[in-house]
């Protein structure tokens, strides 16, 4: 039984021995505040609960006038700050570049890499940073700790929450692997192994500035993991603190963390509460143990609403309850019903308060001392048998001959002492200065044996004459220069490039090479070089810079040789374009498009893929552009920045944030809405350069979402009600299937009607349809199974976007997991009388196309999405030409892929990414994929 809960102080009247019982036995009626000692949960913080911040935890019946919150406490780190000597001499320790500043990856990191396989990040975890670990093939379980550099906001953090969300999946996927095959020896009575992963962390570490926890608790309402704990470690720099020792220490390193505090920056007093309140949400979110089977019983007037409610029938059998509410019949019966425990971490409706920060996080990583070279002749002549030498290596003493005590220094060389790096970010010339004052850099102890420096630099920075100054008198340090200004805007994620590349070739209206640049937008810098990406610093056993692991610049030339030995794709591509080239044909889809409003309405996908960023596609982005109504992006999955500006170029990308209308969120799954951020603070940004301001934009998403951004809003301005119109779907289902937006709630900003239709995914998950003035109708299905109520809702409409998450013969999946296989979302497309139908979202898992073989009516127009795609709508017959020719690319390239990917798993295996079982399942599936599709 566990152990109940127990007041310190309730009043002044309760005896010690009182204390000691059970809280449900206790008179607490007269008491206006409790207080619970921490001897009683050490490993708990515990609070009572502000009824507009906390919603109730329930207690036993006569508590129940009481409301808490037990949040189970962070696993304290407090390693030993004492230098310790390595003894392994063979260990490894380097570090490498592994992104630069481009369209694809905005920030620049590092990864610090052991001997053991385990790995540091340090740097911004920038949105992108997840699909450049796969085109890399970085595996990811073996982050142990990443170290955030630079203030605390989306272009620093931008893809934690998606790595945390992988990390934590994969971990949990090879350790059940490894369990189940571990169960199967136990029964053959063999010896159980232990698992693939078994370095990989049990918890994963982040540290940086002021707002961290505050940024990863606001996720709250849409990050569900268990089992693999976070731990933030936040340092506030306005805070005393010793710099002179290290603040970090483990096995392997030491890292002094070094706050560059902004000039003018605005100061919020959090209080201890505040403060373990955010840790108590984070560590619900990855590190409880809560279960989604488990029921609880209350009574129905308790239950908060909406929820999905459970009884006993008359058989005592379980089973879904579907009398009268009290929402809808305030007199109902108040029976014991059953329902599911809310998530922990979502029952903080609200964040406290806090305000952005302009510090910015640098630090000093070095390597512990390592022991001198063992002399074996010195031990021999003290008398020392060579089976006993490793005692002398582990710092043992020995009796030698005549007695004399032989300690370790009589048979070692002298320490070789630990050498390291620094990473200094500086955003903004404002924080030079405070960068120039900080005593580290002229601490001798701290600074010896640095070997090098990343400087992570914004605009303007490296050639401000205070940093000039600075490098040239530090000439003995090699400086490494990481910016926008200084790395060219070169191709990071070559492999959705390559067959971009190739799809322009084959039909260059619909597709363009993505725009990148392999030189800096800026002269070379005046002082510092610039590495090149993958250029590695190793640290031990000896300093040396690497070559080994440069990545060249793409040769965009390659993907157009290689296609060029592809007869039957380039035939197949000749025969499309002569067809959209025959007049008849083009006559004939002139004539189908008179009389529409479709004249010049593009849409452009940004992001077709489902679940995760992969290697081929990113995750769910689509914009729509109206030349009388502006710009709408329909869900704005990570780095739909980064994929705009790929397609438009920075500048192109701009002029369409500037006539960006609405951001609309289907529903509040990561893959959908963690782009958001970035592209609401650069359009803010786009306000101080345009001299007649720009329009409001609108915001719509359900209530989950409106709850992700009023608390992240409050570390970095996106705009907050001032340009930003939060238009927010509460429950909206429980009263009718769909809604329409009023003019009320849309304000000042110029909006198309907008329907929401209520669909079968998630909580609060829907569908949108979009009519202009002008008649055009736009639906768009989000993630969802097939919904009646969409069809009817967009009846009619000029364009269809649909999910179509898996291939028509995995059914039970697309059921299973509550998304649409190809076959279904054309079936809503013949309901719905859609003209034209563009398939999006589709599982990372296969590369190769669907087949239509159902869809050959002439009634309607199918595309499939593809990243960095643009079509107008009266061109969707001529891009459907190309189909074929498509297919057989993808064909093609599938073969290879399946290759790429088992050398990614084996590769992935060995750093325990993925089991042996889950290695060989995967490649099961795909052959007998490869025999159905055959």
């Amino acid at each position: 039984m566990r152990k109940p809960w127990l007041p310190k102080q309730v009043s002044a009247r309760l005896t010690k021995g009182q204390a000691e019982k059970p809280l449900w036995r206790l008179n607490l009626r007269d008491s206006s505040r409790l207080i619970v000692p921490q001897t009683l949960f050490p490993n708990h913080h515990v609070f009572p609960a502000d009824k507009h911040r906390i919603p109730p935890v329930y207690l036993p019946p006569a508590a129940q006038h009481f409301r808490y919150l037990l949040a189970r406490r962070p696993r304290p780190v407090a390693p030993s700050t004492q230098p310790r000597v390595l003894y392994d001499g063979n260990m490894l320790v380097s570090v490498q570049v592994f992104s630069t500043p481009t369209a694809d990856t905005p920030g620049a990191l590092l990864v610090l890499t052991f001997g053991d396989g385990s790995r540091f990040l340090l740097g911004n975890v920038a949105e992108g940073t997840q699909r450049a670990m796969v085109q890399r093939k970085q595996g990811m379980s073996r982050i142990s700790n990443i170290f955030i550099t630079g203030p605390i906001s989306w272009h620093s953090t931008g893809g934690l929450l998606g790595m945390m969300l992988t990390v934590a999946d994969t971990v949990k996927a090879s350790r059940a692997d490894a369990d189940e095959q571990n169960r199967k020896r136990a029964e053959r009575g063999a010896k159980v192994k232990g698992t693939k992963d078994s370095a990989a962390p049990l918890g994963l570490q982040v540290h940086g500035g002021r707002n961290l926890t505050h940024t990863i608790a606001a996720a709250r309402s849409f990050v569900f993991r268990t089992g693999m704990p976070m731990i933030p470690h936040e340092t506030d720099g306005s805070n005393p603190r010793d710099g002179s020792k290290p603040d970090f220490v483990d096995d392997h390193v030491l890292i002094w963390k070094v706050p560059l505090l902004a000039p003018v920056s605005e100061s919020l007093e959090v209080s201890e509460f505040d403060r373990r309140l955010r840790e108590g949400v984070v560590h619900a979110m990855f590190g409880s143990d809560w279960k989604l089977d488990t029921l609880r019983e209350v009574l129905l007037h308790d239950v908060k609403l909406p929820a999905k409610i459970f009884h006993r029938n008359e058989q005592g059998k379980l089973e879904q309850y579907t009398g009268p509410t009290p929402d809808k019949d305030p007199e109902c019966p108040n029976i014991p019903v059953l329902v599911r425990d809310p998530w922990p971490a979502t029952q903080a409706d609200k964040l406290p308060d806090t305000v952005p920060s302009g510090d910015s996080m640098c630090y000093i990583v070095k390597t512990h001392p390592r022991r001198g070279r063992f002399r074996a002749d010195a031990a021999r002549s003290y008398g020392i048998k060579p089976s006993d030498n490793s005692k002398l290596v582990a710092g043992q003493s020995l009796v030698g001959k005549d007695g004399v005590l032989v300690t370790p220094d009589m048979v070692l060389e002298p320490s070789i002492p630990g050498c390291g790096f620094a990473v200094v970010d500086i955003p903004t010339t404002d924080l030079i200065d405070a960068f120039l004052s900080r005593p580290e850099w002229a601490d001798a102890e701290i600074m010896d044996n640095i070997h090098g420096i990343y400087w992570i630099l914004g605009e303007d920075v490296h050639s401000d004459p205070r940093i000039v100054e600075w490098i040239k008198t530090r000439s003995q340090l090699k400086h490494y220069l990481l910016g926008r200004d200084t790395s060219p805007n070169r191709i990071a994620l070559e492999s959705p490039a390559f067959y971009a590349i190739q799809m322009q070739q084959i039909d260059p209206d619909r597709f363009n090479i993505p725009v990148h640049s392999n030189d800096a937008q800026t002269q070379p810098p005046p002082a510092g070089l610039v590495p090149q990406l993958g250029a590695t610093l190793q640290l031990v056993p000896e300093v040396r810079e690497q070559t080994s692991g440069l990545v060249p610049l793409m040769d965009t030339r390659i993907p157009i040789q290689k296609l060029i030995h592809e007869k039957t794709i380039l035939e197949l591509a000749a025969e499309a374009r002569a067809k959209i080239s025959d007049p008849a044909f083009r006559a004939q889809v002139e004539a189908a498009e008179a009389n529409k409003p479709t004249e010049g309405v593009e849409v452009i996908s940004l992001g077709t893929g489902s679940a995760i960023p992969s290697k081929y596609r990113n995750v769910s982005a689509t914009l729509i552009r109206t030349p009388q109504y502006g710009s709408y992006l329909l869900d704005c999955g990570e780095n739909t920045l980064g994929q705009l500006r790929r397609r438009y170029g920075f500048a192109g990308a701009d002029e369409i944030l500037k006539d960006l209308r609405a951001v609309c969120i289907s529903h509040s799954h990561a893959d959908h809405h963690l782009g958001t951020a970035s592209v609401l603070s650069r359009r803010l940004s786009l306000l101080t350069q345009s001299p007649n301001g720009l329009n409001p934009i609108a915001l719509v998403g359900c209530s989950s979402f409106a709850t992700w951004f009023e608390d992240y809003n409050m570390v970095e301005d996106m705009g907050g009600s001032r340009h930003v119109k939060l238009i927010v779907y509460r429950d909206f289902r429980r009263t009718t299937p769909w809604r329409t937006i009023r003019e009320a709630e849309i304000g000042t900003v110029e909006l198309p009607n907008i329907e929401a239709v209520g669909v079968d995914h998630c909580r609060n998950a829907m569908a949108l349809v979009l009519t202009f003035p002008n008649g055009l109708k736009i639906a768009y299905s989000g993630d969802c199974r097939p919904s009646v109520d969409f069809a009817r809702v967009g009846r009619g409409a000029h364009l269809l976007v649909h999910e179509a998450t898996f291939d028509s013969e995995l059914q039970g999946e697309a059921l299973a997991k509550k998304h649409c296989t190809v076959a279904e979302a054309l079936e809503v497309g013949r309901q719905m009388e859609a003209d034209k139908i563009l398939l999006t979202h589709f599982s990372q898992r296969y590369p190769k196309l669907p087949v239509l073989q159902e869809m050959d009516d002439g009634k309607q127009t199918v595309l499939f999405a593809f990243d960095l795609m643009g079509v107008k709508l009266r061109e969707f017959r001529f891009a459907a030409a190309f189909l074929e020719a498509w297919r057989a690319l993808f064909n093609e390239e599938a073969g290879k892929k399946e290759e790429e990917e088992e050398e990614a798993e084996e590769e992935m295996d060995v750093d325990g990414d993925l089991g042996e079982p889950a290695k060989k399942k995967c490649k099961k599936e795909k052959k007998e994929k490869g025999k159905k599709e055959d």
